[in-house]
């Protein structure tokens, strides 16, 4: 597994932290209730005034890796002082975007620890509403100095669940000599937009897609099959032991503190930011938490990945 998905499993500490520092974005995705047409959500940016003081009162969230991402991080007026303040005071980020903007992108490589590009395959600017997005994306992987490590991730639904879409990607993977990650759209979360829900038989052939595809092009798929393989039991409830509450934690750009992004949002929600020191929210859900546990609610790569990483760390995989 990517280094990405860090955590400590021998306490209750998150060891990342899902920062939506705008809801603000510049893509129209389908399947994203951040989607730049929908007029229902409320647009914030969270100022670096305000993220510098919660993240520097805090010793949890010092010791966290940032995941910086929005609606799409590069909207934020202040997106590279943002990265530069973490940078500054020795605090691993990764930045997750869509890449409409390489140029931002491209300034954004000296100063956060790793870059993760929303990518989809074929047909990707249609479903994505960013009409030469495709072409953006490689025009930042071919003017890259490669500083970080760059991975793509494609979401699977049912726009691109089809093997020239997985080799689409995958090609590019390869010719670019980037990593490959995989998430599965799910209808429920903070992300929820409609019913995507993909069935048991359709994950697999696409799974075999991945793998057989991904050994002709020489690009490593493993952790993303392997991945499919623990949605595909998770929705025959068979899902492994939710690690993830403990692991990582979310901060929304209005400044609300959530569970986890797999619940539904009310459900998720357990304070805001703004009214109190996030080592106090942490320390005083610690109940909340074990009570979900043996939660089944969701399959995103954010939280099972950690979850699969931990069993087999402990050695608890059969």
């Amino acid at each position: 597994m990517d280094n990405s998905y860090s955590f400590n499993v021998t306490n209750d500490t998150p060891r990342t932290c899902y920062l939506y520092v705008t809801s603000n974005c510049n893509s129209n995705c389908s399947y994203c209730v951040f989607r730049k047409s929908n007029d229902k959500i409320k647009r914030i940016d969270m100022t670096l005034d305000f993220i510098r003081s919660f993240v520097l009162e805090s010793k949890i969230l010092r010791s966290c890796k940032f995941v910086l991402q929005g609606g799409e991080y590069t909207e934020h007026p202040e997106y590279l002082e943002i990265a530069r303040f973490f940078k500054n005071h020795d605090i691993e980020t990764t930045l997750l975007t869509n890449c409409i903007e390489p140029e931002k992108v491209l300034a954004l490589e000296p100063e956060v620890g790793a870059i993760t590009v929303s990518y989809d395959g074929t047909p990707h600017d249609l479903v994505r509403g960013a009409p030469n997005n495709t072409e953006k994306i490689k025009y930042f992987l071919r003017a890259s100095k490669r500083l970080v490590p760059i991975t793509l991730q494609m979401t699977l639904g049912p726009w691109n669940m089809r093997s020239i879409a997985i080799h689409n990607f995958l090609m590019i993977c390869s010719l670019y000599k980037t990593n490959a990650r995989f998430n599965v759209a799910q209808s429920d979360g903070l992300l929820k937009n409609g019913n995507y829900e993909i069935s048991d038989r359709n994950l697999s052939i696409i799974n075999t897609h991945i793998k057989n595809i991904g050994r002709t092009l020489g690009v490593d798929t493993s952790d993303g099959s392997e991945y499919i393989e623990q949605v595909i039991a998770s929705k025959k409830g068979k899902r492994l032991p939710c690690r993830s509450l403990s692991m990582y934690t979310t901060i929304t750009a209005n400044g609300d503190v959530l569970l986890c992004q797999g619940l539904e949002y009310t459900q998720a929600k357990v304070s805001n930011i703004y009214n109190n020191n996030f080592d106090i929210i942490w320390n005083e859900t610690s109940s909340l938490r074990s009570l979900y546990k043996k939660c089944t609610a969701c399959y995103l790569s954010c939280q099972l990945i950690g979850d699969l990483k931990y069993v087999k760390e402990q050695g608890e995989l059969k």
